[in-house]
């Protein structure tokens, strides 16, 4: 798969899709990562895979992440490949301690997702974090558009420090 078919295939989602549940989405993934890591990410030829699990839960299973992060590396940044792989550690949700979708500053806490895992064997294989994790665990639901995802200026704080991460000044 090119590039290009790789944008034109890109979809960004409304507003309302946001609030429905991956299977009812228009598009459904299914399959192997680590085949699709060296089937579609190798011939993309790049030079710096971001990685993460996202809002869909922690990932504990230290097999299945040696398999992902070892075909990382096969295929970007181990010895056969020049780039270099990041684990990112997932952004903070901000959950109301009693339940609902809005509560009083007070009754807000932060919710990680598990990434102990990812991050342990990433560390023996080489990987370096991004840690959107941290910063965004000051944060209050005044910060967000919705349960998962933050307004524009957090993203843009966000992706400065990921800017920072990957070309660091020397």
């Amino acid at each position: 798969m090119t590039k290009q078919a790789l944008t034109d295939a890109a979809h960004v989602l409304t507003e309302e899709e946001f609030d429905v549940t991956l299977p009812s989405l228009p598009f459904q993934w299914s399959g192997s990562v680590s085949s699709v890591l060296r089937r579609v990410v190798r011939p993309m030829e790049v030079d710096t895979l971001l990685f993460n699990s996202g809002l869909w839960g922690d990932v504990t299973n230290e097999g299945v992440v040696k398999d992902w992060f070892s075909a990382a590396n096969d295929v970007v940044c181990g010895p056969s490949g020049n780039g270099r792989c990041l684990w990112k550690r997932t952004t903070m949700q901000v959950v109301c301690k009693k339940g609902g979708a809005k509560c009083p500053l007070n009754e807000q806490m932060p919710k990680y997702t598990g990434d102990a895992v990812p991050l342990k064997v990433g560390k023996k294989m080489g990987w370096g974090v991004y840690d959107a994790a941290t910063p965004t665990s000051y944060l209050a639901q005044k910060d967000m558009v919705d349960s998962k995802h933050f307004k524009p200026y957090v993203s843009n704080e966000l992706n400065n420090l990921l800017l920072n991460v990957i070309c660091p000044v020397k």
